[in-house]
Order: C-alpha cells, then sequence, then structure tokens
C-alpha cells in the first residue's frame, strides 16, 4: 500500500470525527430552540399584534 494512504488516514479519520461531532452539537442546539411555530404565535399587549 502507498505510505502517502497510510499517513493520511488518520488526519482524515479526525476530520470525519470533528464533522460527526459539529452536526450533533448542531442537531442539539436546534432541539434545545423552540419550534418558530411557537415564537409566531407570541401576541398581545408585550409583543403587539401577530403577524
Amino acid at each position: 500500500m502507498d505510505k502517502r494512504i497510510v499517513g493520511a488516514a488518520p488526519a482524515v479519520r479526525e476530520s470525519l470525527q470533528a464533522e460527526q461531532a459539529l452536526k450533533l452539537q448542531l442537531q442539539a442546539e436546534a432541539l434545545a430552540r423552540p419550534e418558530p411555530a411557537q415564537i409566531r404565535k407570541r401576541s398581545g399587549p408585550d409583543y403587539g399584534p401577530s403577524m
């Protein structure tokens, strides 16, 4: 096997792990946020009329 390919494998693996960790973090943040529908429902004297 080509030594360049073997040498690149750890870097590729780290890159994939970092990408997967970022996706999980973004997914967790999205789940923690209120749904857009809930935000739009706010109305009343404090918020004014809903659009």
